[in-house]
């Protein structure tokens, strides 16, 4: 799967998520204020965000535009730039959008300990996360990522087995 179809899917869920509920006319926020968890990681603002059962995800503009998912212990408060408007919705939780979305694509982690950079999701379970860097394999707790970072966007490819 590519991050393209990745973005309909969510989006779909965000379109069925708000067909479910009682809004005359859903307007989606664009931009997002993410106060970060420790609090010298600093704030970020994503722009077209989606809050997922246990995240928020969106583009970030760093040198060139990056897509980021924040756990919710990655984050103490999300705040709107955009008065009256919602968030898109998901119903996904992290571990979920990790193996189904990310698996065996390039990422980057930001954990409790600092970068680990270029890592591959192979598989999850429960809150562990089965990892591959450099060729080594290793288990992660969820609890210890405070983001993931999907870099290049236009070469993404998941090829999760079903």
């Amino acid at each position: 799967m590519n991050l393209d179809a990745l973005f309909e899917d969510l989006e779909a869920q965000a379109y069925f998520h708000s067909k479910n509920h009682a809004v005359a006319e859903l307007k989606t926020s664009k931009l997002v204020v993410v106060h970060r968890v420790p609090s010298d990681q600093g704030n970020l603002v994503l722009s077209s965000p989606l809050l997922g059962e246990d995240f928020i995800a969106g583009f970030v503009k760093r040198i060139q535009p990056v897509w980021m998912v924040i756990p919710a212990w990655g984050y103490s408060r999300i705040e709107s730039l955009d008065q009256g408007y919602q968030l898109s919705r998901a119903e996904i939780k992290f571990v979920e959008l990790l193996e189904g979305k990310l698996c065996f694509g390039n990422l980057d982690f930001e954990t409790k300990e600092g970068l680990l950079p270029e890592v591959q999701i192979l598989s999850t379970f429960g809150s562990s996360i089965e990892i591959c860097k450099s060729g080594k394999v290793s288990f992660l707790s969820a609890n210890f990522l405070t983001a993931v970072v999907v870099e290049n966007l236009s070469g993404y490819q998941s090829s999760s087995a079903t």
